[in-house]
């Protein structure tokens, strides 16, 4: 179940713009509970043949769902990204679905998403049926791109040309609410799903990709996108509804992205399946009551997992964080396991810098708890896992180019362990030319 699929139940109409990342084998946005979908359902540097040119992209789709909806009414929810899943294509596109540009050009992609949302939210402006839309930017994720009129319009580079381009876009947003009348009745939610990149390259290990400055700072968190570490976990969240959510009021509370469903339905009066377990909880009466978030013991949320691929790295508990495995973002570096785990109060240290000692009697109260949510939470996802769809993929597919390839080389590039083969997999695959 998806945010969209439950709301569209409840009659919202539902629309995405922009990335989805989760592939096309049955799992376009128009097969998770939205009506509509104008974007890419990868990530703009799958394909990617790097390092030049950055603004065409080889070997992606640009899908455009034309369901003809009808024009509909103001529950808005729009985010930068909030979810980010990875995925292999592994059948061909169905139907009702158009491919509207192949390669896709980078430079003029944030514009027509503006577009785009202009003309929803007018159309719905119109309507009385409520909706969800969810915008997802493309940027600021490598490789950088900008359309013409926003280059060296910032003081650091790419990178900040990038995100201006993404603030604006964001802005427009807001200001077609405003002129619609529709901004006050109009819940909006700007997230991302990781933190800055801060590896210094491309986001390949490519010799000739190295623009240092690609990234962005995770200041004062420690690490970036990919790990475990603050710097790769820790977002900022901004949610603006006057009616309730009182202005200016800031919240150092817990609160993850699982948590936006479980709270968009209370404050709906919206009833949640039974037959599941949900991984986030209700933060509502925290948003509508932001001076709760003074006291840690009144968190909603008293544990936080740091799940990476199928091994939990780390336990938070209140303003506790243990690691009991680290490693980098990307890269080539094993994994380094701890025992004991080592412990960080990370409300006092957010840059996990002093270890605190865990012979003290303290901190191992404290580790006893956090091992027994570590052992319970374990047990309930491995007792819950289902096969990957990512596991399902052929190499016969050729996601991108209507033309033949070579499945050797497919096949010897995916077995590559490593990003570089991905990388690869994608560009000899999708460009090889018989």
């Amino acid at each position: 179940m998806t945010i969209a699929n439950f709301l569209k139940d409840k009659g919202y109409f539902t629309k995405l713009i922009g990335k989805w990342h989760l592939g096309h084998n049955y799992t376009l946005p128009t097969d998770r509970g939205f009506d509509s979908f104008f974007g890419l359902p990868y990530s703009h540097e799958e394909g990617f043949p790097g390092p030049q040119p950055e603004d065409l992209v080889s070997s992606f789709f640009f899908f455009f769902d034309d369901h003809n909806y009808q024009p509909q009414k103001h529950f808005m929810f729009l985010g930068q990204t909030f979810f980010f899943f990875f995925g292999m294509p592994c059948a061909k596109p169905q139907k009702k679905k158009k491919k509207k540009e192949q390669p896709v050009n980078l430079s003029t992609l944030t514009p027509r998403y503006n577009d785009e949302v202009i003309e929803f939210l007018t159309n719905m402006s119109s309507s009385d049926r409520r909706f969800l839309l969810y915008m997802a930017y493309e940027q600021p994720h490598v490789p950088l791109f900008v359309s013409p009129g926003y280059n060296n319009r910032s003081r650091r580079g790419l990178y900040g040309d990038s995100v201006q381009e993404m603030d604006s876009s964001i802005g427009l947003v807001i200001s077609t609410l405003e002129r619609l009348g529709m901004i006050n009745n109009t819940l909006i939610i700007v997230s991302s799903d990781n933190g800055a990149w801060v590896n210094p390259s491309s986001g390949m290990p490519h010799p000739t990709v190295t623009y240092t400055f690609d990234g962005g700072s995770n200041a004062p968190f420690r690490g970036g996108k990919g790990s475990t570490w603050e710097g790769g976990i820790h977002v900022p969240a901004i949610m603006w509804y006057p009616a309730q959510i009182p202005p200016k009021s800031l919240c150092m509370s817990p609160i993850t992205n699982m948590d936006i469903l479980p709270t968009l339905a209370e404050w709906l009066n919206f009833s949640l399946p039974t037959d599941r377990t949900y991984d986030g909880v209700s933060v509502l009466s925290h948003l509508l009551n932001p001076s709760q978030c003074s006291n840690s013991t009144n968190d909603p949320r008293q544990y936080v997992y740091y799940w990476r691929d199928h091994l939990l790295y780390a336990v938070r508990y209140k303003g506790y964080k243990a690691h009991y495995i680290t490693r980098p973002g990307f890269g080539m570096e094993p994994p380094i396991r701890h025992d004991p785990p080592l412990l960080y109060n990370i409300e006092w240290d957010p840059a996990e810098s002093v270890e605190l000692n865990t012979s003290l009697p303290e901190y191992q109260q404290i580790l006893q708890i956090i091992d027994s949510a570590k052992t319970k939470n374990e047990n309930d996802v491995y007792s819950d896992m289902g096969p990957a769809l990512f596991d399902q993929s052929s190499y016969r597919v050729v996601p991108c180019c209507d033309k033949g390839y070579n499945v050797t080389q497919a096949i010897e590039f995916w077995k590559q362990d490593d990003d570089a083969g991905l990388a690869l997999w994608d560009e000899c695959v999708c460009n090889y030319k018989p």
